[in-house]
């Protein structure tokens, strides 16, 4: 833990421990999209299944990194990033199962799971903008590569659907 680090976030009036949780919460969501992402790429069928395979290990390794990213901020706050597989439980983006494996299902869900990662990233920005500039700069980060996820699979969409 570095301590100047939740000095500064305490200094400027927030609370690191619920900083720590909306973090945590964004961690256990970026492992639920690496796992969506990852999960059904040996299984998908349907038009432009390769470039979509292709495609969902690219997102899915940029979510791996989200929360690579994630877990150090939780950490230099003085917390513990999660140590359990019950992802569900403590992400508001939860994970939908794949109950078909063509590749506009897929979508479709990766699709409803980049919009809540987007939604989550706003809050945690509204929420540190004023009092925790560095956590607000990673979840703008990510936030523009949860919007870029959004802009490829709406793409895909709209190709298949032509």
């Amino acid at each position: 833990m570095g301590q100047e680090a939740k000095n500064l976030v305490i200094n400027n009036g927030l609370d690191a421990n619920k900083i720590i949780e909306m973090l945590n919460n964004a961690y256990a969501s970026e492992l639920i999209a690496w796992f969506q992402y990852i999960a059904p790429i040996d299984v998908v069928f349907g038009q432009q299944r390769i470039n979509i395979i292709d495609e969902f290990k690219k997102h899915a390794d940029e979510e791996l990194e989200h929360a690579k990213l994630l877990s150090q901020r939780i950490v230099q706050l003085g917390g513990i990033p999660i140590m359990t597989l019950d992802w569900n439980n403590i992400s508001s983006c939860k994970f939908i199962q794949p109950t078909n494996f063509n590749v506009l299902s897929l979508l479709q869900d990766n699709l409803h799971s980049e919009r809540c990662a987007i939604k989550l990233y706003k809050g945690i920005m509204d929420a540190t903008q004023d009092g925790d500039k560095i956590t607000f700069k990673i979840a703008r980060n990510i936030l523009m590569d949860e919007l870029e996820h959004e802009q490829d699979l709406e793409d895909f969409i709209k190709d298949i659907g032509e």
